[in-house]
């Protein structure tokens, strides 16, 4: 089964392979990140921008927008083979709402993230990250799936997390005490109500929020699987990546099939090269092909997973082509 999903490499969006064998993916693109959930009026800051040029001069735009006519902007301009990380210091926000954080290069937008200024009439409660649409709390395939859901409080407040069924009942409350503000929090649901694993359905997780008299609740829906199939999917002739870091005098280039050389001999340290897979799925096979000396490994990273190539000093490690083999749980 051919995947259909997009292969990028570390925030970096790379077009999928195409039965057309001479297809090459575009040019790179970037990555902004550091979302803060949820900060209080005067933050500026920073957010970490990211990328990497390898074809030739390349530009990209940041722009932050907001409540009350916030307008942040700034432009970075990378020659060919060069990288960047750089962290922007943004004028004060101060006018409470969501706020919008977007990356753009010369083929348009590349990423983006979003935060919450709170102020005396802000949100109390903001969800940082939804639980997964559909998880599966039972042990099928050696993995048992929690939901989890993350959220900002803009003071300190007493939390409750609650399980509702599709009807509206409470299956389950989760007392969380009193929690402080700033900080990322997490409330992660294993699926069980009333001592047993719920059946197969649709679910709510609500959370509530109380602080000077104010109550504030917010929730998402969330869906338990029954059962999972394995589907076979892989990706050929991916092409372009992005190096996490070049210490030592290790050269970067592109090669003829927009691959990547990554030249460390003679360097006093090595580099690290990172391709991630945005597969949406949980990936438990991976192959990237490639010609000399390097140690890979494999890390969970957000909605994808790395594929983490280490060249050390005094080596040398060429790939014209990625390709990738997995499985995907899927969940019925």
């Amino acid at each position: 089964m051919t995947a259909t999903g997009t292969l990028l490499g570390l925030g970096v969006t790379v077009a999928p392979a195409t039965a057309d064998p001479e297809a090459r993916p575009g040019p790179m693109t970037g990555f902004v990140e550091g979302s803060p959930g949820t900060v209080g009026t005067g933050w500026t800051g920073p957010l970490v921008v990211a990328g990497f040029s390898t074809t030739d001069d390349f530009v990209y735009r940041l722009r932050v927008r907001g409540p009350g006519g916030y307008d942040f902007r700034d432009r970075f301009e990378l020659d060919e083979g060069q990288s960047m990380r750089e962290e922007v210091e943004l004028s004060p926000v101060t006018t409470p709402g969501r706020y919008r954080a977007r990356l753009d290069d010369e083929n348009g937008a590349v990423d983006d993230l979003r935060f919450v200024v709170a102020g005396d009439d802000g949100p109390l409660l903001t969800i940082d990250q939804a639980p997964p649409a559909v998880f599966l709390p039972r042990v099928v395939d050696g993995l048992r799936d929690t939901a989890t859901l993350t959220f900002a409080l803009a003071r300190p407040s007493s939390v409750v997390g609650e399980v509702l069924d599709a009807d509206g009942r409470v299956l389950r409350r989760d007392p969380l005490g009193r929690l402080g503000s700033g900080a990322a929090e997490r409330w992660t649901w294993d699926g069980v109500a009333a001592g047993r694993v719920v059946d197969r359905g649709t679910y709510t997780m609500r959370v509530t929020a109380s602080a000077d008299g104010r109550t504030v609740t917010e929730s998402r829906v969330v869906r338990v699987a029954s059962y999972r199939a394995l589907v076979d999917r892989r990706v050929d002739r991916a092409g372009m990546t992005t190096s996490s870091r070049s210490p030592g005098g290790c050269r970067l280039a592109a090669t003829e099939g927009r691959g990547l050389d990554v030249d460390c001999r003679g360097a006093a340290d090595g580099a690290e090269v990172r391709y991630w897979f945005a597969t949406g799925t949980r990936a438990v096979r991976w192959r990237v092909d490639g010609d000399g000396t390097a140690s890979r490994s494999t890390r969970r990273l957000g909605r994808g997973t790395a594929v983490v190539v280490s060249v050390p000093a005094g080596a040398r490690w060429r790939t014209d082509r990625v390709a990738a083999a997995w499985q995907s749980r899927v969940l019925r």
